[in-house]
C-alpha cells in the first residue's frame, strides 16, 4: 500500500466509528444533562398572614423554610399551655396606633412565642405587641429577632427569657407585674428580663416594674449591652430567692444608665463559678429606697 495512503487509515476508522453512533442519542443525552441541571430538588417555600382576629386550637409552628406576617391591629388567642414555635421567620406589624395583641382563648395561661436555633438569622422582627395572660412573654433559644416596643403585662413567669447564647436587639421594652397573684413552685416566678446560658443582647430601653424577684437577671457566662434600663419596685412577698431590682451572677454585662427604685436589692453581683468570669460593668447607676 502506498506509504500515503496508509497515514490516513486511522483516520476513516474513527470517522466510520462515529457515523455509526445515531444522532438522536447524542440529543437525548445532551438533554438529560440540562434537565438534571435544571430540576434540582428545593424546600417548597409558604408565607401566612394572619388578622382580625385568630383563635387558635394548639400550638402553632413557623416552620424552619416559612414566615408568619401578623398585620395591625390582630389578635391572636392561645389556649391554655400553648406556644408558637418560631423554627423560621416571623414578622410582627403592630404600629403604635394599633399594635398586635397576643392573648389566651379563654380559661389558663399561654406560653407566648418561642424562638429556636433555626430561625437564627432569618429576620424575624416583632414591632409594637402586647402579650397578657401568659406564663412567659417571649423565650429566645440560640436566635436573633429584634424585637421593638414590645410590652408583657402580669406574665406568671419570665417576660422575656434568653438562653443558648441567644443575641437578639431589644429597643423599648415594658414588663410589669411579672410573677404577681399566682402561685409559686420555684423561685423562677417574677422575673422581668432573664439573660442565661452565654447570650448577650443589646437592650435599649427598658421598664420592668413591680416584679417579684428580679427587674433584670443576667446569669450563665452571659454578657451584652444594656441601656437606659428602669427598674422599680422589686419585691420578694415570701419568694424563694433573693430579690434585686439587678442580679449579675458569673457574667460580663455592660450595664450604663440605670435606675433602681424601691428594691429588696438594688443591683447584686455574685461569682459562683471558678470555671468562669464575672467582670459587670456598671455605670451612671442610681439606686433609691
Amino acid at each position: 500500500m502506498h506509504k500515503g495512503i496508509r497515514s490516513y487509515v486511522p483516520c476513516l476508522l474513527m470517522l466510520i466509528l462515529l457515523l455509526g453512533v445515531p444522532l438522536g442519542n447524542l440529543i437525548h443525552d445532551e438533554n438529560k444533562k440540562l434537565t438534571q441541571a435544571d430540576h434540582q430538588p428545593t424546600s417548597a417555600r409558604a408565607q401566612t398572614t394572619w388578622s382580625g382576629v385568630v383563635e387558635l386550637t394548639d400550638s402553632y409552628t413557623v416552620n424552619v423554610t416559612d414566615e408568619l406576617i401578623i398585620a395591625p391591629c390582630t389578635v391572636v388567642k392561645l389556649p391554655n399551655a400553648a406556644r408558637i414555635f418560631v423554627d423560621g421567620r416571623i414578622i410582627v406589624q403592630g404600629d403604635t396606633s394599633c399594635r398586635v395583641t397576643l392573648d389566651r382563648e379563654s380559661n389558663g395561661l399561654h406560653y407566648g412565642i418561642q424562638f429556636n436555633q433555626s430561625s437564627y438569622g432569618r429576620g424575624s422582627v416583632i414591632d409594637n405587641l402586647s402579650i397578657e395572660n401568659s406564663m412567659y412573654g417571649i423565650t429566645i433559644y440560640g436566635s436573633n429577632p429584634i424585637l421593638n416596643n414590645v410590652t408583657v403585662v402580669n406574665p406568671s413567669r419570665v417576660g422575656v427569657d434568653l438562653f443558648s447564647s441567644a443575641n437578639p436587639t431589644i429597643r423599648d421594652l415594658f414588663v410589669d407585674q411579672s410573677g404577681r397573684g399566682f402561685s409559686y413552685a420555684d423561685w423562677r416566678f417574677g422575673i422581668g428580663l432573664s439573660v442565661g446560658a452565654g447570650s448577650a443582647p443589646v437592650v435599649e430601653r427598658a421598664v420592668l416594674s413591680d416584679t417579684r424577684i428580679r427587674g433584670l437577671n443576667i446569669w450563665g457566662d452571659s454578657g451584652g449591652i444594656y441601656r437606659q434600663i428602669t427598674i422599680d419596685n422589686i419585691t420578694a412577698e415570701g419568694a424563694l430567692a433573693i430579690s434585686a431590682g439587678v442580679w449579675v451572677e458569673d457574667s460580663r454585662p455592660l450595664i450604663t444608665n440605670v435606675s433602681v427604685d424601691k428594691s429588696d436589692y438594688g443591683i447584686l453581683i455574685r461569682h459562683i463559678d471558678d470555671g468562669g468570669y464575672t467582670r459587670a460593668v456598671v455605670r451612671d447607676c442610681v439606686v433609691t429606697n
